[in-house]
C-alpha cells in the first residue's frame, strides 16, 4: 500500500473540450489492467478490464460504458465524444504481480471570463486561514490513502468475489435439489434428522469455503 501511495501522490491535469476524443495511456502496465474513473467524494467507478496488450477487445462493468469508452492497443483508455460526465481522475491498476496504480489524469474543462484574463488556477483560502506545508501535505496523503483503498478494494471484490461466491451458491443449491429428492423417499418420522444432516452439511460447507 505504501508503495502504491507514492504512485497516486499527485495526478496529470489534461484541459479538455465538451465533445472532444482523449485517449489515456496507462504508465503502470499495458495489460492485465482495471480503468476507474473518481469523482470525489463519491466512491471509484470501475469502468473496463483488459487482457492483453495486443488487443482491443475488453470486459465493461456496464455495456453503457462501451458507447463511450473504448480500449485501444497496450490498454490506453479511448473516451469518445467526452462530456460533463466523463470528467474527474482517472486511474489504471495492474491485476497482475507486481501490483500497481498509476498517478491520477484529471480531466477538466478550463473557464474562461471576458473580464479577466485566463490565469493558471490555483487553490484559495478564505481570510485569516492558512495552509502550511505540513497540513496541506497530511490532508492531500489521507486523501490518496482514501482513493487506494477504495481502488483496491474495488479490484479484490471484482477478482475474487465470483471465484469464491458461486461455488458456494452452486453446492448450496445442488444439496438443497438433492436432499428434496430424499424426503420423497423417507418417512415424516425421519424428517427431523433429515434437517439436522441438512444443517451440519451446511455449516460444513460454509467453514470449507470461509477457510479457503
Amino acid at each position: 500500500l505504501l508503495v502504491c501511495c507514492g504512485a497516486a501522490e499527485s495526478f496529470t491535469e489534461t484541459s479538455v473540450d465538451l465533445g472532444q476524443n482523449v485517449t489515456l495511456k496507462c504508465e503502470v502496465s499495458v495489460r492485465d489492467v482495471f480503468w476507474f474513473l473518481m469523482k470525489p467524494p463519491e466512491p471509484p467507478v470501475f469502468i473496463l478490464r483488459t487482457y492483453s496488450s495486443q488487443s482491443k477487445s475488453a470486459e465493461y462493468s456496464n455495456k453503457t460504458f462501451s458507447k463511450t469508452f473504448s480500449l485501444q492497443y497496450n490498454s490506453s483508455l479511448f473516451i469518445h465524444n467526452i462530456g460533463t460526465n466523463e470528467l474527474g481522475v482517472y486511474y489504471c491498476s495492474q491485476t497482475a504481480l507486481p501490483y500497481g496504480i498509476s498517478r491520477g489524469i484529471r480531466l477538466y474543462i478550463q473557464t474562461r471570463t471576458t473580464d479577466t484574463p485566463y490565469t493558471e488556477r490555483a487553490v484559495s483560502f478564505p481570510e485569516n486561514q492558512t495552509c502550511d506545508d505540513k497540513t496541506c501535505k497530511d490532508v492531500k496523503l489521507w486523501q490518496n490513502l482514501f482513493i487506494i483503498l477504495a481502488i483496491i478494494c474495488l479490484v479484490l471484490v471484482v477478482i475474487t468475489g465470483e471465484n469464491v461466491w458461486r461455488p458456494l451458491l452452486v453446492g448450496l443449491i445442488d444439496h438443497a435439489q438433492g436432499s428434496h429428492q430424499i424426503t420423497n423417499v423417507v418417512d415424516m418420522k425421519n424428517k427431523d434428522l433429515l434437517d439436522d444432516e441438512i444443517a451440519t452439511y451446511i455449516d460444513e460447507r460454509c467453514l470449507y469455503f470461509y477457510y479457503e
